[in-house]
């Protein structure tokens, strides 16, 4: 059976272990995980690498089908150019080889499971064929409540494309500003009827918040030369909260994907749902995007548990948790490594209810292994030329 040691284990669920040893068997599955002074221990056969051994990672918020859009969309331009550039690119998704490749990228480096948003069916049959597991949301928008019903049957029907390949997936919102009060009641009622999980791109910029509560700003132009009216959009709406506390469903489980603007006003309302509530946090997108990071301080202060995801390659450069990892560090030298990897791993099993089998080694589970090598094992950090792959 497969055994491996290294310089530090890191199971997640309980503290590091140096010099600990992993066997799996020939499935993946934990079979013993010991450390130096347990009864039994050996490192006879033992493969010993240098660096850390962790879990496999489970990426909270991904765009798949927008893998062909890599290089394609320039960084900094906020929220209000990357729609602009996005909407003009749109036709050129859904590339399947870039799809391929991107799926790929994501097994090599560790990647157990994926919660992935789709627009469409593009990505549908290279899923069906992934050795990850996808959650696959499919995403609804339309700002026009004239459009909400046509919106909302064509994402029932991609739904149902998705459970017919025998793939796991709900219906999801986009964002606030993107989806019309009576698109939301619809989603709203579909998450209340069938449980599980939604997802809602959330104040990734401060002009959702301008939108809402002073109906001005870049994003509120926007929507205005696309026809947007106030009255009939925002229907008495006068703050994003305000969206929000009409938009939670009673049942489901809630991620709240970016809050890259969020306060500790919103986060206090928030409070009552944080059994059910995640935050996910792409920071190399929102670097990309708005060219700055969500409060971490703020958001890892509080009850509620915390994702990390990397966003599309549209709006990033890569798929890789590892490199996310590195700017969080880099951005946030007071939280520990051991914090940040439980966002990256465990508490992205949570989310989809597999903490059982994923984001942690434990015996019984099959969490997957992964290596990264060029760290510094005094102080616990990632060195920024860190690399990670899947030895298991």
């Amino acid at each position: 059976m497969p055994k491996f040691t290294a310089d530090l284990l890191f199971p997640v669920a309980s503290p590091p272990i140096e010099r600990g040893v992993v066997e799996i068997d020939e499935e993946g599955y934990v079979l013993s995980l010991m450390a130096p002074g347990d009864r039994g221990y050996s490192t006879v056969g033992a493969r010993y690498l240098q660096g850390w051994i962790v879990p496999g990672w489970i990426n909270a918020h991904c765009h798949l089908e927008l893998a062909g859009l890599k290089g394609k969309i320039e960084e900094n331009t906020g929220i209000n150019g990357f729609i602009d550039s996005l909407n003009a690119l749109r036709p050129q998704q859904g590339d399947e080889q870039a799809i391929r490749e991107a799926d790929a990228q994501m097994w090599a480096e560790g990647v157990m499971a994926v919660v992935d948003i789709s627009n469409t069916t593009d990505s549908f049959g290279i899923k069906r064929q992934s050795a990850i597991e996808y959650y696959t949301l499919v995403e609804r928008f339309g700002f026009r409540p004239e459009v909400a019903e046509a919106s909302y049957s064509q994402g029932v029907r991609v739904l149902e494309a998705l459970r017919a390949d025998g793939l796991q997936g709900n219906i999801s919102l986009h964002a606030p500003y993107s989806s019309s009060v009576p698109l939301m009641e619809s989603v709203k009622a579909h998450i209340e009827a069938e449980g599980g999980l939604w997802s809602l791109h959330f104040l990734e910029s401060e002009s959702e918040r301008e939108l809402f509560e002073h109906q001005r700003g870049e994003l509120f132009e926007r929507l205005q030369n696309w026809g947007f009216k106030p009255e009939e959009q925002l229907r008495g709406v006068r703050s994003v909260m305000d969206y929000m506390q009409q938009a939670i469903p009673r049942s489901g489980t809630l991620l709240l994907v970016h809050n890259t603007h969020i306060s500790e006003a919103e986060l206090s309302l928030l409070r009552p749902e944080h059994e059910r509530l995640f935050f996910c946090i792409c920071p190399e997108a929102n670097r990309f995007i708005e060219a700055q990071l969500p409060p971490l301080d703020l958001l890892s202060s509080k009850p509620f548990q915390l994702c990390l995801g990397t966003d599309s390659l549209a709006s990033a450069r890569h798929l890789s948790m590892l490199e996310n990892l590195k700017m969080l560090q880099t951005a946030f030298p007071a939280i520990p490594f051991e914090t940040m990897l439980c966002w990256a791993t465990l508490n992205g099993a949570r989310l989809l209810g597999r903490e059982n089998k994923l984001g942690a080694l434990a015996v019984g589970m099959r969490p997957g292994l992964v290596h990264i090598q060029h760290v510094d094992n005094s102080s616990k950090k990632i060195l920024p030329n860190a690399v990670a792959c899947r030895i298991a």
